[in-house]
């Protein structure tokens, strides 16, 4: 049985028609092309797209250094100037530079970031932080899109060798800021699966060098630890607008596949298997909000009915995942 789908009754409502887009497609805006391919779990056909364009390479064969890394000249250009400003301040102990997130997973947008990981070999030192700090803080304030959307984290290798060191904050840069902090954000276990299974290799070995094995089991766990905490914070939620509201309603999906399957897909994908899988009535949402990412303004208003179904979805999510947590969880 299809998880949380109920069975039909005769009062059921009108079949609704839903459209998505299943073919290449490329953003006139920044130039962001996401090829689908398919794949498949628990029987599922589900799309997977590659943030690597018409190449078909998979990025974790990808080799350091050469562009294109992501497919769009200006972002490949911002990564350029990351690896030369990490090369330059960090030296010798600078271990390699990766992308995890949408351009690893693939379904890159216009409503993307783009999330980097730099490793060192030992701590960053205070000079040199203070020269990385410089350049963070020019950086989202110069002309372009994509020197406003890098976002990421400063990562010592030791700490990625196993779980022990997960939740440990690290130099970290928030999409849009000008700061560097110390913050766990990017420290878990997403992207330390991300790394080892479908990194993109910007400089540097191949991060399963680095980065230890995190097993299904491990994600699961993952997942059924953060979902409730997501469903509750959204529950809360009371300043929808156009992005919050296409954002909640893509990004919940992957984190209840992740709780069942056990792996990190894209959202196009996480998508595709919720409409499979999910009560048809939900397909119109889910459709819309994919189709939708990326229109601007990103604060637009949203009517009180589309927050309100939005809601009853996200309440949905949360009855369907306390339905599905893996034993002893």
């Amino acid at each position: 049985r299809s998880l949380g789908r109920a069975q039909p009754s005769c009062g059921a409502a009108p079949e609704q028609t839903f459209i998505l887009a299943a073919e290449p497609s490329a953003s006139a805006d920044f130039g962001v092309t996401a090829g689908f391919a398919a794949s498949g779990s628990l029987g599922c056909s589900i799309l997977r797209s590659s943030a690597l364009g018409e190449s078909g390479q998979d990025s974790c064969h990808s080799d350091g250094m050469a562009r294109p890394w992501t497919g769009i000249d200006e972002l490949d250009d911002v990564l350029e100037e990351l690896v030369g400003t990490a090369h330059h301040v960090i030296g010798i102990d600078l271990v390699g530079v990766y992308l995890h997130g949408s351009f690893a997973l693939g379904g890159a947008d216009d409503e993307s970031d783009c999330d980097f990981l730099v490793v060192t070999s030992t701590p960053i030192e205070d000079h040199q932080m203070a020269a990385l700090r410089s350049f963070h803080a020019d950086l989202p304030h110069r002309p372009g899109y994509w020197n406003q959307n890098l976002e990421g984290s400063y990562a010592l290798a030791a700490d990625l060798a196993d779980l022990s060191a997960l939740d440990r904050p690290w130099p970290y840069v928030n999409h849009g800021s000008d700061e560097v902090i110390l913050d766990p954000h990017c420290n878990t276990e997403v992207m330390r699966w991300t790394l080892h299974e479908h990194p993109v290799i910007v400089h540097g070995p191949h991060p399963r060098t680095l980065v230890s094995h995190v097993t299904p089991e491990t994600m699961r766990a993952a997942a059924s630890r953060d979902l409730p905490k997501a469903i509750e914070a959204w529950t809360r939620h009371d300043s929808w607008d156009a992005w919050s509201q296409r954002y909640a309603v893509v990004t919940l999906p992957r984190m209840l596949r992740t709780q069942i399957v056990g792996d990190v897909v894209s959202k196009p994908a996480a998508v595709a298997w919720a409409m499979d899988e999910l009560e048809p009535r939900w397909q119109p949402l889910l459709a819309t909000a994919l189709a939708q990412r990326g229109r601007r303004p990103w604060n637009a208003a949203i009517d009180a009915d589309l927050v309100q179904l939005t809601l009853e979805f996200v309440q949905y999510l949360g009855r369907v995942a306390a339905e599905h947590r893996p034993p002893g969880r």
